[in-house]
């Protein structure tokens, strides 16, 4: 009989041997590993995103880019020059996308490198077609007809439009006529008197209550869409500043429209035009939060910008090195109805800083839970600096080793109106301290003011001076000192 006998150790080593072997195999590198690889890396300038072919046919599409951003792709080498062929795609309304073909940029691609290539901005852009949308506020279903039945909206698959639905249609320009909104299948809407033709170049944009046809007409052009973009529910609020940058004219209000809650990197609003930003919430039943991503100001407010909060929207700080809103000189911030809160900064002003020559208006709302390390825990106004308070709150801010828990005033405080309450803590003057100037003035129905202390000294002045006209400071449980 033969008896085998199994030789641990051997089959041990043979199987370390084995392991070691995949070891080595794994972090041995390649010959090429290190070599760069040759890359295209499309810059889009441009607000609107891009899709970019290698051939004039469009059937080979290599990347898709957004706006204000870039992306990288693999290419092979060619000396001689690559062509690529461009499409904005230009968004109206939110739902109708115009394509623009821009003219083909060829480009050198040098090996083992990445080849920047930036698509420029548009200069123009336009359109042969007319294009409707329609919003349906009523409780019946609408269709968009020709004599020959109901069309389908563009990328839909009914032809219906139901209660709170927004649908847009592509037609050729012609009269108006040949076309007819229908409710319930078979009644027909009638038209503005002012509608006769469906002209090219031309956004019909309809909405229907249940019992009248309003029409609003817009031009296809660049503004036209820019301006879109501000009040898009797919764009960010980052995406929507940036977007002033290329649109500001003087003197002109531009709207944006904040949807959902959001985080932000500070901004700088300074242009070469004076204009006026307006922040709006679609959802005044619960405003969003905007929170700041990291260190510095939410919002500086530049010369010739007056920015606007309101609807509710909450900005929302950190532990920061900055307030949470600068107001540089010739600048103007207005809280309508808002809230200002959450922000700790190791200088002065944990909310909002007036720098000299800045403006601050609150007319509603509230300076509430901010924190500075020096003077002014909720506001700090520098010397020349100016802040109204006619409505709103100022509540629960600390400073911590200055004057001043709520308000720290180097230049001009007027209040006509509104609370600052007790909450306030400084490690002196816990709501009012300051060397600057603190009237108060009657606007409209405000006829007073209310301050509520809770300790001798919580409103504090020197070397300043307290004037009144037609109004009333109410200073509850608490000292009015003058120095």
């Amino acid at each position: 009989m033969l008896i085998k006998v199994f030789n641990y150790n051997l089959y041990s080593i043979c199987i370390l041997t084995l392991l070691l072997s995949l070891f080595n195999a794994c972090e041995q590198p390649k010959e090429n590993d290190n070599i760069p690889r040759t890359q295209i890396e499309f810059i889009n300038q441009e607000n609107f995103p891009v899709s970019i072919y290698t051939d004039p046919s469009w059937t080979n599409k290599i990347a898709n880019v957004d706006g204000n951003s870039s992306a990288k792709v693999d290419a092979s080498p060619n000396s001689a020059g690559t062509p690529f062929y461009i499409k904005h795609l230009v968004t109206f309304e939110d739902i109708i996308v115009i394509e623009h073909v821009s003219p083909a940029i060829i480009s050198r691609i040098d090996e083992n490198v990445v080849n920047k290539i930036t698509i420029p901005k548009l200069s123009s852009i336009s359109s042969s077609n007319a294009y409707v949308k329609i919003k349906n506020k009523s409780m019946d279903n609408l269709s968009f007809n020709t004599g020959t039945g109901e069309l389908l909206p563009i990328g839909a698959k009914s032809t219906l439009i139901v209660h709170n639905e927004e649908k847009a249609y592509k037609l050729n320009p012609g009269i108006s006529s040949y076309y007819s909104i229908r409710r319930n299948t078979n009644i027909t809407i009638p038209y503005p008197d002012s509608l006769i033709n469906f002209e090219a170049g031309k956004i019909y944009v309809f909405e229907y209550d249940g019992s009248e046809l309003k029409l609003n007409t817009i031009q296809i052009n660049l503004q036209t869409a820019r301006l879109g973009l501000l009040e898009s529910s797919e764009k960010s609020l980052s995406f929507k500043i940036n977007i002033i940058d290329s649109i500001a004219e003087n003197d002109i209000k531009y709207t944006i429209l904040i949807f959902n809650d959001e985080e932000i990197d500070p901004s700088v609003l300074s242009y070469n035009k004076k204009i006026t930003i307006l922040l709006k919430s679609e959802n005044i039943i619960k405003p969003p939060t905007i929170r700041l991503k990291r260190n510095g100001s939410m919002f500086t407010v530049g010369a010739n910008v007056h920015l606007i909060l309101d609807n509710g929207i909450i900005l929302i700080g950190r532990n920061n090195t900055d307030s949470l809103i600068k107001i540089n000189s010739g600048g103007t911030f207005t809280v309508n109805n808002g809230e200002i809160s959450g922000n700790i900064t190791s200088h002065n002003g944990g909310g909002i800083y007036v720098d000299a020559g800045g403006f601050f208006f609150l007319r509603g709302g509230k300076i509430s839970n901010n924190i500075s390390n020096q003077h002014g825990g909720g506001i700090y106004v520098n010397n020349d600096g100016q802040f109204s308070m006619i409505n709103g709150e100022i509540s629960a801010n600390i400073s911590r080793n200055g004057y001043g828990g709520g308000v720290y005033t180097a230049g001009i405080f007027m209040m006509g109106g509104g609370v600052i309450y007790g909450g306030n803590a400084a490690s002196n003057f816990r709501n009012i301290a300051g060397s600057g100037s603190f009237a108060l003035h009657s606007t409209g129905n405000s006829k007073y003011g209310t301050i509520y202390g809770t300790e001798i000294g919580d409103i504090f002045k020197s070397n300043g001076s307290i004037t009144n006209s037609e109004n009333t400071l109410r200073v509850v449980n608490g000292n009015l000192q003058i120095n």
